[in-house]
């Protein structure tokens, strides 16, 4: 705003009388004069008020110092080293018919056999036998708990499955599809069908 602008302006404010459209008028000056300061100031300076700044930019380290800090740190075994877990296939007197997984939950069943050849259903966590204990189920085997170590029971695919195929009497015992010949209603010819056809008013 210029400066003779503003002495006009304050000039008139001083002979007229004090109300409050002329205050009002006189803050409103006030907050344009210092807007545009502001505005000037922003325009002449640099990016802020305390110089060039620029931000940080990333660090990266070198592939040598990455591969350095990846072979000391295992993120999935955080001590170090994994637990070494032998699990060997199980010599008790126990057959596996058949497996129920459920993936997104972890939990399962499986249907075992023991030595009397009676067929029972155990969910992942219940005891099969005695110091035998259900402990997770895969595709095409359970791993149990025996008395602390983990042992494998699989499915038994050492007898191939039966191919059903259908029995030859119901091929035989199937009613034979009529001819066209004998589906053909017999004295029909095209004049008997102008004398069948009517028309009323």
């Amino acid at each position: 705003m210029p400066a003779s602008l503003t002495k006009n302006l304050m000039r008139k404010l001083r002979q007229t009388k004090p109300n409050f459209l002329t205050m009002l008028i006189a803050v409103l000056a006030i907050m344009a004069m210092v807007q545009t300061s502001r505005l000037i100031w922003t325009i002449i300076t640099p990016i802020s008020a305390i110089g060039d700044w620029r931000p940080k930019s990333p660090e990266t380290p070198s592939m040598a110092a990455q591969k350095a800090l990846f072979s000391n740190f295992d993120p999935f075994f955080r001590t170090g080293t994994a637990p070494a877990e032998t699990t060997s296939v199980t010599s008790l007197k126990l057959v596996l018919f058949g497996i129920r997984a459920n993936e997104s939950s972890g939990d399962g069943a499986a249907i075992i056999a023991g030595e009397d050849g009676v067929q029972n259903s155990f969910a992942v966590g219940e005891e099969v036998m005695p110091g035998v204990k259900l402990e997770s189920v895969a595709f095409d085997n359970v791993t149990l708990s025996h008395n602390g170590a983990k042992e494998l029971l699989y499915l038994d695919q050492s007898i191939p499955a039966k191919t059903v195929s259908p029995p030859a009497t119901a091929a035989a015992s199937a009613p034979a599809a009529p001819s066209p010949a004998a589906v053909a209603p017999t004295g029909l010819t095209a004049a008997s069908l102008q004398q069948s056809i009517g028309f009323a008013p």
